[in-house]
């Protein structure tokens, strides 16, 4: 914000107003699509337009393939924002912003692959266990979460295997899950989806309960 006094409320608005004839003109003009995801950002954050952010978004995602468009399209799809909610639509484009290599659209195409009775019915499962493979270790927590409970439980569309769940606890403990180091901490004590370790299990319940302080704190 160079040139803009902050304390200027009037100054604040046009470097504001700037910011959308900015996103505007890098989208529709210089047809960037990392433009056009701003616009769309721009016009929901600071316009509060999520009639016009979601048409901005689709376009990007539709015509530019643009990962991050196609996530928050299926986004305001599943939640029925600016939209009627689709959640086959939403999963649709999260498959999309998945293959894209969007982190976040594959942990939701995945999450909904199991948990949505809508999506479930239509849902190919091992290309869905993949997109929560890919999120996990793209370093996505939430999926390593995700994906190692799935193993360890079990479903009617996933064979309880508790060697896969062990590797999904590992990668998760490593990015600070407390859940998975849990995990991880009983299947070593228990001998599950590994060899029997005591030392190992007391080793990541300490893990686990640090984990679990740090969040607390936070």
């Amino acid at each position: 914000m160079s040139g803009f006094n902050l304390k200027d409320e009037k100054e604040v608005e046009l470097y504001i107003e700037n910011l959308g004839i900015e996103y505007r003109f890098s989208c529709y003009h210089e047809n960037r699509p990392v433009g056009c995801h701003l616009l769309g950002d721009y016009l929901e954050a600071i316009k509060k337009d999520f009639v016009k952010a979601l048409k901005v978004y689709e376009q990007n995602c539709e015509k530019n393939d643009f990962a991050k468009s196609c996530f928050k399209y299926a986004s305001y799809n599943h939640l029925g924002k600016a939209c009627k909610r689709d959640d086959l639509k939403a999963f649709k484009y999260f498959e999309k912003g998945c293959n894209l290599d969007n982190s976040e659209s594959c942990l939701l195409a995945g999450v909904m692959a199991f948990t949505n009775q809508e999506v479930k019915s239509l849902a190919n499962t091992d290309r869905c266990l993949q997109y929560l493979h890919k999120s996990c270790f793209s370093d996505n927590v939430k999926a390593c979460n995700f994906a190692s409970g799935l193993h360890i439980r079990g479903t009617d569309q996933v064979k309880k295997d508790m060697k896969v769940a062990f590797d999904y606890a590992v990668k998760g403990c490593e990015l600070g899950d407390a859940l998975c180091c849990a995990n991880l901490s009983r299947m070593y004590y228990k001998g599950e989806g590994t060899e029997q370790n005591n030392v190992l299990a007391a080793r990541f319940k300490k893990q686990e309960i640090g984990r679990a302080s740090c969040r607390e704190r936070v």
